[in-house]
């Protein structure tokens, strides 16, 4: 039976590798964009009147300061899943109208968002 590789070899190897890595936390955020960004092409792209909701909801969230929690990720997996769960084409007024109905039914206030992030 082999040796418990554990902490011992970790933390030895973690000090090895600091001096020429590159931080840990900008690498995992460029990870977390690019993985968005792949999602945002092959879920959010394919469905209409996704992107001109996305630029007006951006819009409004730049000039509304109650808005600003809501990151651009957040406002993107809201609207593909409100669009995406009518199952028929829309006119982009059509597809705005619904996300804010969505938006004023409280999907917001519900104690546990349902908003999965499925790729």
């Amino acid at each position: 039976m082999r040796e418990y590789e554990g902490k011992g070899n970790e933390t030895r190897a973690a000090k090895e590798l600091s001096k020429d890595t590159l931080p840990l936390a900008p690498c995992l955020a460029a990870l977390a964009e690019l993985r968005r960004a792949k999602w945002y092409q092959a879920k959010a792209v394919p469905i209409e009147g996704m992107n001109m909701s996305m630029v007006v909801l951006r819009d409004i969230r730049q000039r509304v300061n109650t808005w600003e929690p809501l990151t651009s990720w957040i406002l993107s997996m809201l609207v593909q899943h409100v669009l995406e769960s009518f199952g028929y084409t829309m006119t982009p007024g059509d597809a705005l109208r619904r996300v804010f109905e969505a938006i004023s039914s409280g999907v917001f206030l519900c104690s546990m968002i349902l908003l999965f992030y499925v790729y």
